[in-house]
């Protein structure tokens, strides 16, 4: 009973070296290294699959139940945190998720839940984190660009924080609309200096 000795099964493929199993491979490096083709768990309803890793005293589980139905769920530290319906709607903090990216809190704080766009760059320069919207114009063309807001700061403003709304004619390419900096609006121009400028 070498520490040693291989244990291979050629027919399927099978190998057990040093602990470690390999299936379409003879060089397992994990517990269960599995190489080419695909991999399927199946039975009944109630079937799941767990991947458990303590950090901490943290455990991290991942399952798929009735996918036709459920979809996939990831679930941390025992709770189900996040979920894949089987219509593409992704849901944190929800079981339903009633769009294609739903987040839920019951969370008595402000600021809950909180979507965060965060640019860290280590550029001198200001770079601004964005969500932009594209849609089709319905004559059957691919999407373009709507609208956009940026939010951010402005260095040529001594690094002032701003926040602006930018739209298209149609055409794809967007233009400022409205900015918002230091408690100032400007609609179709940049430079605000007042509460509100107009162009």
């Amino acid at each position: 009973y070498g520490a040693n000795i291989p244990l291979r099964m050629y027919a399927s493929e099978f190998n057990l070296i040093n602990g470690n199993v390999g299936i379409g491979t003879t060089g397992p490096g994990y517990k269960l290294d599995i190489a080419g083709g695909s991999v399927r768990i199946q039975n009944d309803a109630s079937t799941k699959l767990f991947v458990g890793r303590y950090s901490a005293g943290i455990p991290f589980s991942y399952y798929d139940t009735t996918p036709e139905s459920t979809g996939i769920i990831l679930a941390v530290n025992g709770g189900e945190k996040v979920r894949i319906q089987s219509d593409g709607n992704v849901g944190i903090g929800t079981t339903g998720p009633g769009a294609l990216l739903h987040l839920y809190s019951t969370s008595n704080a402000d600021s809950n839940p909180t979507l965060l766009l965060e640019n860290n760059s280590a550029n001198t320069l200001a770079y601004s984190p964005e969500i932009q919207f594209k849609a089709r114009q319905g004559d059957g063309t691919a999407s373009i660009n709507a609208a956009r807001i940026v939010g951010g700061f402005v260095a040529s403003s001594g690094y002032t924080s701003a926040l602006g709304f930018d739209v298209t004619n149609g055409g794809g390419v967007l233009t400022r609309a409205m900015t918002i900096k230091q408690g100032n609006v400007g609609i179709g121009t940049t430079t605000v200096g007042s509460r509100v400028v107009i162009q």
